[in-house]
């Protein structure tokens, strides 16, 4: 993630310096040095859209991809194709993974300290390949282009850093390397391996991915004349990454793509504040629909890139396949929720809304299967985060010479503002269903989602005479989940008020369908403004378009807002105070001041419901909100 505009120099600028400072502190190895620490980043690589240069001071930078690389990778990966294929091959030589994990994962295990490696000879090729005048003249990241051979034979790790000293005594500047897409595919010991050449070499490594569990590889290591309680050093998390830099265009496309954001320029807007993957797949679609069509709608391209990003992302991660990918989903459309008291707004006295908050979890897998993030405890800027071990224990410092008890990865996901595609393609959309899964063809339904995912942790899903109050707010959540999931049936221009309810009743079935109802026993089919046709204080919401809904206590920028004008409808789901039992309601996004579009009030009930009973409810109700001042 080195490769950056002019405009984040600010940014990288921070993990540089950092980089330098090891590298100035730790001049030279020696017998009893202890490995470098590494830096866990949690992005992607992009390229700039305008003249980009690498930042730093260090000769050079060198990128091997953990993963193989063929003609459906990122173009930026094919530069670096030849060298990773090498070093993959390279360490695979080495037998990792019929090692010990104790033995791989400890830096001080004799494997590393007194064994021959064909590893340390391929880092030593590296280093004699830096260290010559040509690359210590510039700075930049090292792309074999053309065939280069390198000598490489087994070495021991004593011959690595005396190359190491030796290019320091002579003032030349270190490279470091990046590892990027480290996962635990491989099993632990060969990711362990990979990072564990480098550190014990002394030479700066950056780990980039998205599974947190390869942080976690760590053993106690024991150094001569180190005690138990002693502490250093291990790594530096990196768990915020910058907006998304675009990709140069084709001539042609940068044509229908400056067209597209001069006639809506809140397209580039989306594209700025999501993760690159999405935005790269949502500028795809945008540029093919809007080039082979002459005319259209914004609503109708909308759907059509959104749809695009929700079926490219499932096909790269097909995370709706694996149950803990569909608890992911359940998770991203569902946040944790506090209170927060909302004030008078002109006339009405809106329910005070849970606030909105993003759940911190220990279920790394979130990372590697969906798009959570690592949590930072910064909300801006490039939060670097120092941890240190002691015993095989992670630790980060609070205060000057105080740690934490233990460190272990979390992780959160996005705000809106941070992943705006995250929330309005991947989570559903008018193509495709937020519960659908690409790759099985199969539409789950919220209530089978939500079941399953209650009954692995001890709850049960069934109908209950008695509810405690988190299973209350469980149900809820899933109401929240059904009601979200049906507003975006018809896509962004909203849906009618009849099909948004036919699918909301869908997402309570055991596989979805669409719901069709009947009076009595007549058979005769009726819709929901069929029913309720007559009453007055309805007519307004038979008539109302639901809108394409934010996940709960979520709100979307103004520029999204702003879209109606351009015949979208986007509108805000809102979970209330337990002390109102409002519930979850609709906002109502024409008349802001005024009683919400729709109230879902969840109950939990042993018997029957009879026509006097729904009575009698929707009366309490009515007789609640005048006695507060809210009914109108």
């Amino acid at each position: 993630m080195f490769v950056v505009a002019v405009d984040l120099v600010e940014y990288f600028s921070t993990i540089l310096d950092k980089i330098d400072s090891y590298y100035k502190h730790n001049a030279t190895t020696n017998i009893t040095a202890r490995p470098s620490h590494s830096f866990a980043c949690k992005v992607r690589l992009e390229w700039g859209n305008r003249s980009s240069r690498l930042l730093g001071r260090t000769a050079a930078v060198l990128l091997l991809a953990c993963h193989s690389i063929d003609h459906s990778s990122q173009p930026i990966y094919k530069n670096f194709a030849s060298i990773s294929r090498t070093f993959i091959n390279i360490t695979n030589k080495d037998e990792p993974k019929k090692r010990s994990e104790r033995d791989v994962l400890n830096p001080s295990s004799d494997r590393y300290q007194k064994g021959s490696l064909w590893s340390y000879g391929f880092i030593l090729a590296l280093l004699e390949y830096c260290s010559s005048e040509e690359h210590q003249s510039r700075t930049g990241m090292v792309r074999f282009a053309e065939p280069k051979e390198l000598n490489v034979d087994k070495r021991d790790v004593w011959t690595v850093r005396a190359a190491r000293d030796k290019m320091v005594k002579a003032n030349q500047r270190l490279p470091f390397f990046i590892l990027d897409e480290m996962s635990l595919a491989g099993g632990k010991n060969l990711a362990g391996f990979q990072r564990n050449v480098f550190r014990v070499c002394g030479l700066i490594v950056v780990v980039m991915g998205s599974d947190a569990n390869v942080i976690d590889l760590v053993d106690a290591p024991h150094y001569p004349g180190s005690s138990c309680s002693a502490h250093y050093l291990w790594m530096t998390l990196v768990s915020r990454f910058p907006p998304y830099q675009f990709t140069p265009f084709e001539e042609e496309n940068q044509r229908v793509w400056n067209e597209v954001v001069a006639q809506f320029p809140f397209v580039q807007d989306i594209a700025l504040s999501s993760r690159g993957k999405f935005a790269r797949y949502f500028i795809d679609s945008v540029v093919e629909y809007a080039g082979t069509h002459g005319s259209f709608k914004l609503f109708e391209l909308l759907d059509e890139a959104f749809a695009y990003v929700s079926r490219k992302t499932q096909e790269s991660n097909k995370f709706m396949v694996e149950q803990v990918g569909r608890d992911a989903q359940l998770a991203a459309i569902n946040t944790s929720v506090q209170f927060q008291p909302i004030a008078k707004t002109g006339n009405f006295f809106e329910p005070p809304r849970k606030k909105q908050k993003n759940e911190e979890v220990n279920n790394t897998q979130w990372m590697r299967v969906h798009y959570a993030n690592l949590v930072d405890s910064e909300s801006t800027g490039c939060r670097l985060t120092d941890v240190f071990v002691s015993g095989g224990t992670m630790l980060t410092v609070i205060d000057l010479g105080r740690f934490h008890a233990h460190w272990k990865p979390l992780c959160i996901f996005p705000t809106i503002e941070e992943d705006m595609l995250l929330y309005l393609a991947v989570l559903g959309g008018r193509a495709y269903s937020g519960n659908y899964d690409f790759q099985c063809g199969s539409l789950h339904s919220t209530k089978d989602i939500s079941a399953t995912f209650l009954k692995r942790r001890g709850f049960n899903a069934e109908e209950r005479s008695t509810a405690e109050k988190p299973e209350i707010n469980t149900f809820e959540n899933m109401v929240a989940r059904a009601i979200l999931c049906a507003s975006r049936r018809n896509g962004v221009q909203g849906v009618a008020f009849d099909e948004f309810f036919a699918g909301f009743l869908g997402e309570f079935q055991g596989k979805f369908n669409n719901v069709a109802m009947t009076l009595g026993n007549s058979h005769e089919r009726i819709t929901v403004t069929g029913l309720l046709d007559g009453y007055a204080g309805l007519a307004k919401l038979l008539a109302a378009t639901i809108p394409f809904l934010a996940p709960p206590n979520a709100t979307w920028p103004h520029f999204i807002r702003d879209t109606r004008a351009h015949g979208c409808s986007f509108g805000h789901l809102s979970r209330a105070t337990d002390k109102d039992r409002h519930d979850v309601y609709i906002q109502d996004m024409e008349s802001t001041s005024g009683p919400p579009l729709l109230i879902c009030e969840c109950k939990h009930w042993s018997k029957s419901m009879t026509f006097g009973m729904m009575s009698g409810v929707v009366n309490g109700l009515e007789s609640a909100w005048k006695e507060s001042g809210c009914w109108r």
